[in-house]
């Protein structure tokens, strides 16, 4: 939808970062949301028990597509 309104307007749909918040692993959701042109993962986190595995996990998978 962005991709369609970026043409209609003339602009370059690359120079927009675009981003969501995540829940499942990135095995799961993060190859159609990279295939999106999805970007930044946000992880949400709630406490008093902070597991970070979840973070830690998108973290590596996005360095593994960055290079």
């Amino acid at each position: 939808m962005l991709d369609g309104h970026c043409r209609d307007l003339g602009r370059d749909p690359s120079e927009i970062e675009r981003s969501t918040g995540v829940r499942d692993a990135p095995e799961k959701d993060g190859p159609a949301l990279h295939e999106a042109g999805v970007r930044l993962f946000t992880v949400g986190q709630g406490g008093p028990d902070y597991d970070l595995g979840l973070l830690r996990d998108w973290i590596a998978w996005r360095d593994e597509r960055n290079g």
